[in-house]
Order: structure tokens, then C-alpha cells, then sequence
């Protein structure tokens, strides 16, 4: 055997020998509450305005200068009368959100001293508001609005170094990674309404759609779990 082919065998031989290089762990699970400021009207009345929260669970991945991530969101609100702040109107509905963060420093978004980027989230909104009671010349008001916006923003994370993968209980065991902290402004592509009531003068229902036009102000806090 030549010497060549007897250094090739033994490159080989130690390349085999070597250890793997392990990878971190990545995936992570979320929950995040977010609120929101919405200020959206149409010209006949019909508004959706005030505070509003959600509880989101989600699935994300987190890289070393970005992230990923969606969610399923519990919508609550917004608490603010509508039809001219004179009519009671609670509201609930469902909706999903997909977000991701591109770092705008070189350090790790894992590092200890926190990161901070872009972002930028796609959300989707389903929410009905019911009146509590009659108000505004109006009854048995019920408004349905269905939302698609884009949410341009930026965020702070904490998270702690990532963990390999591995078989032990320590790499096994579910943990708490850290915090993210979106801050977004959400400009509707599509914000549709449906409106129905009573005009209590009239006797009559009434039925009016159309489209809001305005903004929202976000804000999410989100734990980030790894398992």
C-alpha cells in the first residue's frame, strides 16, 4: 500500500472517529399577549375604536440573527362605545398572526446582553361585536369585521443561550428561553365590515357594509418555550 493511500485511509478513519458536531435546538413554542390601539371608520357610523388585547399560542424557530413565528390568537375588545360613543358594544372573535425578526446588530439574539432588529407580521382578524343594550337610536346591534393587515415594526429580545440537542434530562426538559417585545404600527390590506341593527324610530332593520379605513398600534410580549 502506498504512503498516499495509507494517509487517506487514516484521514478517513479519524473523520469517522470524530465526534458529531451537535446542533441547537431551534424550535420553540410561544405564548404572547398582545394589545392593540385601533383607530378604523367608515363614513356611516360604523367604527372599531380603543383597546383591544389577544392571548396568541404559537410555534416559531429561532437562528442566530433571526426568527420566525405564528400564532393563534383569542381576540378581546375594543372596549370603547361605539356609533358616536353612545352604544355599549362588546366584542370577541379569533385570528392568527405569522411574524418574523431580522437582527440589526451582529450579536447573537441569544446574546446576554439582549437583541434588537426589524420586524414585520401578517395578521389575520375575525371579530363580532354585540350591543349590551340599546343606545344611539339603535338595538340589537351586531357588527362583524373581518381583517387582514401588515404590521411593519421593530423588537427587543431576551433569550438564554441556546441548548444542544441531546438525550439527557437537562437538554430533554422544557424550559423558559426568554421574552420577545414587538412594537408594530398594522396598515389594513383588507379591513370589511357587516353591520345589522334595529332603528328603534323606524321600526326597521337596517343592514350597511363596507370598509374601515385607519390603523392600529400593536404591542406583544412574548415567552419564547423550548422542550
Amino acid at each position: 500500500m502506498s504512503p498516499g493511500t495509507r494517509g487517506l485511509l487514516c484521514a478517513a478513519a479519524l473523520a469517522a472517529a470524530a465526534p458529531a458536531r451537535a446542533e441547537p435546538k431551534r424550535n420553540v413554542f410561544s405564548v404572547g399577549l398582545s394589545g392593540a390601539r385601533h383607530s378604523l371608520k367608515a363614513g356611516d357610523g360604523n367604527s372599531v375604536q380603543g383597546n383591544s388585547g389577544a392571548v396568541q399560542l404559537g410555534y416559531g424557530y429561532v437562528a442566530d440573527s433571526w426568527f420566525f413565528g405564528g400564532s393563534l390568537d383569542i381576540l378581546l375588545g375594543p372596549y370603547e362605545p361605539a356609533r358616536g360613543k353612545e352604544l355599549d358594544v362588546d366584542y370577541v372573535g379569533t385570528g392568527a398572526t405569522l411574524w418574523t425578526g431580522l437582527s440589526a446588530q451582529t450579536l447573537d439574539l441569544r446574546s446576554p446582553a439582549g437583541g434588537y432588529g426589524f420586524g414585520l407580521g401578517l395578521t389575520y382578524q375575525d371579530t363580532v361585536g354585540r350591543s349590551v343594550a340599546p343606545g344611539a337610536g339603535l338595538d340589537e346591534y351586531v357588527i362583524r369585521v373581518t381583517s387582514v393587515a401588515l404590521t411593519p415594526g421593530i423588537f427587543f429580545s431576551w433569550l438564554s443561550p441556546a441548548r444542544q440537542r441531546g438525550h439527557t434530562p437537562e437538554l430533554l426538559k422544557t424550559r423558559l428561553e426568554g421574552f420577545i417585545l414587538n412594537l408594530g404600527a398594522a396598515m389594513p390590506l383588507l379591513n370589511s365590515y357587516k353591520a345589522k341593527y334595529l332603528d328603534v324610530a323606524k321600526g326597521e332593520t337596517v343592514n350597511e357594509k363596507g370598509r374601515l379605513r385607519g390603523y392600529s398600534i400593536q404591542m406583544t410580549l412574548t415567552a419564547v418555550i423550548g422542550a
